[in-house]
């Protein structure tokens, strides 16, 4: 392994590492506020939560960045299992613990979500999803860039995945404010 490759490593593991300790300070204030079950499943429901209904590769990347690391995997594609694993979590917590969905502003949203898809909100799922993958595009050939000092992806297809990317969550906010769905 060169002295690149390390360096790449070792900084990927802090980075990792920091977002690993802000999720189990979150996770600790959760359990203190509501238990040891509820403040568990909470946490999962908002990892998922922001997994699936934002526009940005975010919540993803404590899976996305480990596997980045240890595997060099496309983030894109983590993120699209990722996703695909949040909203199996959604699923499950909301048919077997409904009520728990009433426990946060966030979860009682999400609620609104899932109870109606075919609506407004319907749409913030389909924009987050696009907007996700994308941003996990984006995200990939910046982490190259940095690491190996190349672009991949073709320059127009680049600016196009930026674009897109930034008219999902502009498109986003727009409904959140507009409609007052927080």
């Amino acid at each position: 392994m060169n002295l690149q490759e390390k360096v790449r490593k070792q900084s990927g593991w802090v980075k990792f590492g920091i977002i690993i300790s802000i999720v189990v300070v979150y996770l600790t204030y959760i359990i203190w506020r509501q238990g040891i079950k509820n403040g568990l499943i909470i946490t999962l429901l908002l990892w998922a939560f922001v997994v699936c209904c934002t526009p940005v590769a975010d919540a993803g990347f404590l899976i996305a960045l480990a596997l980045k690391f240890v595997s060099n995997v496309k983030i894109q594609l983590t993120q699209f299992y990722t996703y695909l694993l949040a909203a199996f979590i959604i699923i499950v917590i909301y048919y077997f613990n409904r009520d728990i969905f009433t426990k946060t502003p966030t979860t009682k949203f999400l609620l609104k979500i899932i109870e109606n898809p075919f609506t407004l909100y319907g749409l913030i799922i389909v924009m987050s999803f696009v907007g996700t993958i994308l941003s996990a595009v984006i995200e990939d050939e910046i982490y190259n860039y940095i690491v190996d000092k190349k672009i991949k992806t073709q320059k127009q297809i680049f600016i196009t995945y930026c674009v897109v990317t930034f008219v999902c969550w502009i498109a986003f906010l727009f409904l959140i404010y507009k409609y007052k769905y927080w």
